[in-house]
């Protein structure tokens, strides 16, 4: 898979971001449920990067 530079995945993470906000800001929900779903992509988001690093790592170390 080819990697992409810098500058096109930052606007698609600002992109993503603005769609996020906006459909929270949409929604009518609870307050408190609201301020902890807002956290849920930062989660997702570091999971994978610990994940993706860890096995970058451990590609590293067994070579």
């Amino acid at each position: 898979m080819q990697k992409l530079s810098k500058s096109p995945l930052l606007f698609l993470y600002a992109v993503l971001g603005m769609g996020y906000f906006n459909a929270f800001s949409s929604i009518d929900i609870n307050p408190v449920l609201r301020n902890y779903l807002i956290l849920v992509p930062v989660q997702i988001g570091l999971v994978i990067y610990f994940l993706w690093f860890r096995r970058d790592s451990s590609k590293t170390e067994n070579q």
